[in-house]
């Protein structure tokens, strides 16, 4: 199954961020206030595109499980 477009962008968008936290943790520190706002984004965002990934998983598999419905129903 390809990633749709939103996850691609959402990927990207992880990315960005995670540059973001290493750049922050290696300049300020890991304890830094920044590194830690930085840090709970990108978890929230992980969140965010795994809640995504799994809704787009399973709107494919009914998507899939109607078609071959469709199909043992035929005469």
């Amino acid at each position: 199954m390809n990633n749709t477009l939103e996850e691609v962008n959402c990927l990207k968008e992880i990315e960005k961020v995670r540059a973001e936290l290493i750049k922050s943790g290696m300049e300020k520190g890991l304890s830094h206030p920044t590194t830690i706002e930085i840090s709970q984004s990108l978890d929230q965002m992980l969140n965010e595109y795994t809640t995504l990934r799994n809704s787009t998983k399973i709107a494919y598999a009914y998507k899939s499980t109607a078609h071959l419905s469709v199909h043992l129903n035929t005469p």
